[in-house]
């Protein structure tokens, strides 16, 4: 029976991306029968907190929030690996997707709460990342502006943007099988 993983992070552009063409990509190159199985996408929510967040440092929102495609260096990044994120657009997430989605995974708690103030009939299924990855998971924690504002990473080259790449790919290659047991597979990548 078919499963779906479903990442989220603030404007679907960044992180959540990410995580979703590696771990496509992991799973097909492992097993092409399991990706088969296995439904990978990804979305994103703007929380009221996340753009105040933004407004904090001087930054302007994007608008609109979705429909846009990933940014420049991610997009290299992702070709490096061999991975054509080109087609991607943005999207936000609704209700459709959460109830079909059997694991979401999200990058903040602040993520995970305001999902469940919206659909609380969701919290057995919306997961951080760091529960899967455990306290090695950095991303997000670091000082500073926001990784991701104006459609773009600010204020990194495509040389300061690779490592947060490398971490999410070095998480996901550490926590495969968690991701596809959770999902009730016994084979894993």
């Amino acid at each position: 029976m078919a499963k779906s993983l479903l990442f989220v992070c603030t404007f679907n552009a960044g992180r959540s991306v990410a995580s979703e063409y590696l771990f496509r990509h992991m799973v097909r190159e492992r097993d092409e029968r399991l990706a088969q199985l296995v439904r990978i996408s990804s979305a994103g929510l703007v929380t009221k907190e996340a753009i105040q967040y933004l407004k904090d440092f001087g930054l302007s929102v994007p608008k609109p929030f979705f429909g846009r495609p990933p940014h420049r260096y991610l997009i290299t990044l992702m070709a490096r690996r061999g991975i054509d994120i080109t087609g991607h657009r943005s999207r936000g997430l609704n209700r459709v997707m959460l109830h079909q989605a059997d694991l979401v995974v999200v990058f903040g708690e602040q993520q995970r709460a305001a999902i469940l103030s919206f659909w609380p009939e969701a919290e057995e299924k919306v997961l951080p990342f760091k529960e899967f990855v455990g306290d090695e998971y950095r991303l997000g924690e670091t000082a500073g502006a926001p990784p991701y504002a104006d459609g773009d990473f600010v204020d990194y080259d495509i040389d300061e943007m690779a490592p947060f790449i490398a971490e999410i790919e070095r998480c996901l290659a550490q926590t495969a099988v968690k991701f596809l047991r959770h999902l009730q597979f016994t084979e894993a990548p």
